[in-house]
């Protein structure tokens, strides 16, 4: 089962009163305390994942986040910067220009800089699949202070682009996205220059994998990043296998092939970067796993969750990755308590959290952050955006909607603790 995309689309005619924020008991993991969720977007904002991004100054930390929204007159991406907690939440900003239309952003952030690309779409309600789309970029150079924003940049010279991601590390930024027509996976790079000019993009990789309703290729790349190394990683074929590269030089070069990582029909790839490690996660119809790259070698795949068709857990999708430290490893999806992943009273999507402090060799219990439980205006908790950090803190960002879609929004919680 893979979801399908552009709901907020479909279901922008549904649009009714505001959503009211509804607190929930939540699961611990351990001895990890987790704080009361905190609406962090408009109602009917939205996304699917690679929501949420944080920077640290010499005197506090900021979170960064964005979303699309859809209860305008042309829906668009917005970006809000949060406190260091996610207590509080800054004045949302338009990222796109207000006469336009854009979707699928993906966020991304280091030292000072903030990194926002989002798909170019040419009408909403009237969507063609078919007709040019492109991708634009955004960067602040201040910890996404409200002054350092510099003006819009397209990055994609092709026709039509996939779903964006994004990386950052030091001063670079990275973003990855499909050529829609050829089926190439495109890597821009600004090497380590965050001005208006600078950005280079290259062809890395290949994908044959159809998109659905005529969307052309699809890899659904995603991109991390630490030092001078990159990876790349993307889904190769339509019967599935992940392919992944990784640069020594800050996306100069890289390896004549791909690796193949996986082999199994996957979906929903999420990567992460942090002390000379990479972490790749995704979701196949047994359930979700991982995938380290240490000491310059990729590690063995480990199972992070299993679904069966008499369990508690079904089906799942909207992985989400983090490593902190040396050791540290946390992952995020979607848990679906319904093969097909729909709402009611008695069954929903549940955002599930699992954790490792040793590189996957062993796993903590699986907990659930947020419980389709909760209320009748959150029986669909999904696509969750993670941070890690070493201390340890856990940040997450995840959609909470009614099963039928008819209010949504983004929470956001905040779990302390070591286990």
């Amino acid at each position: 089962m893979t979801p399908t995309r552009r709901r907020a689309r479909v279901l922008f005619s549904l649009l009714t009163a505001m959503l009211m924020l509804v607190l929930a008991t939540q699961s611990t993991l351990a001895t990890v305390t987790w704080k009361a969720p905190v609406k962090s977007s408009a109602s009917y904002g939205y996304n699917y994942g690679k929501a949420l991004a944080r920077t640290v100054s010499s005197t506090t930390s900021y979170l960064h986040e964005q979303y699309t929204f859809v209860n305008t007159t042309n829906p668009g991406v917005y970006y809000r910067r949060g406190s260091s907690t996610g207590s509080t939440w800054g004045t949302a900003k338009r990222l796109n220009p207000a006469a336009g239309f854009a979707e699928n952003g993906a966020i991304a952030a280091a030292s000072k800089y903030v990194y926002a690309a989002y798909q170019v779409v040419g009408d909403w309600d009237n969507f063609d699949p078919t007709a040019p789309r492109s991708i634009a970029l955004r960067v602040n150079t201040n910890h996404g202070s409200s002054t350092a924003w510099l003006a819009s940049k397209t990055l994609s010279a092709v026709t039509r682009v996939g779903h964006p991601s994004v990386a950052a590390t030091g001063a670079y930024g990275y973003v990855t996205y499909t050529d829609a027509d050829t089926g190439d996976i495109v890597l821009a790079r600004n090497g380590g220059v965050n001005n208006d000019s600078g950005w280079t993009a290259q062809n890395i990789g290949f994908t044959t994998r159809q998109a659905s309703n005529n969307n052309g290729y699809e890899g659904d790349p995603v991109v991390a990043a630490y030092g001078a190394l990159v990876l790349v990683a993307w889904i190769g074929e339509d019967t599935g296998k992940i392919f992944g590269m990784i640069s020594t030089d800050h996306g100069a070069s890289w390896p004549t092939d791909a690796t193949i990582l996986a082999t199994a029909q996957v979906w929903d790839l999420s990567a992460s970067a942090a002390s000379a490690r990479f972490g790749l996660a995704w979701t196949q119809a047994s359930g979700i796993k991982a995938k380290l790259y240490r000491s310059s070698a990729w590690q063995a795949t480990k199972t992070v969750a299993t679904f069966t068709s008499t369990g508690s857990y079904r089906a799942g999708y909207g992985t989400s990755i983090s490593l902190a430290g040396t050791g540290r490893v946390a992952i995020a999806w979607s848990g679906c308590t319904r093969a097909d992943c729909t709402g009611g009273s008695t069954k929903g999507v549940n955002v599930r959290w699992r954790e490792s402090t040793d590189n996957l060799a062993h796993q903590k219990t699986t907990v659930t952050v947020a419980s389709y439980t909760a209320s009748s205006s959150r029986r669909i908790n999904d696509y969750p955006s993670i941070v890690l950090t070493s201390t340890p803190r856990r940040y997450v960002v995840y959609n909470v909607a009614s099963s039928t879609f008819s209010t949504f929004n983004l929470l956001f919680e905040l779990g302390t603790g070591t286990p």
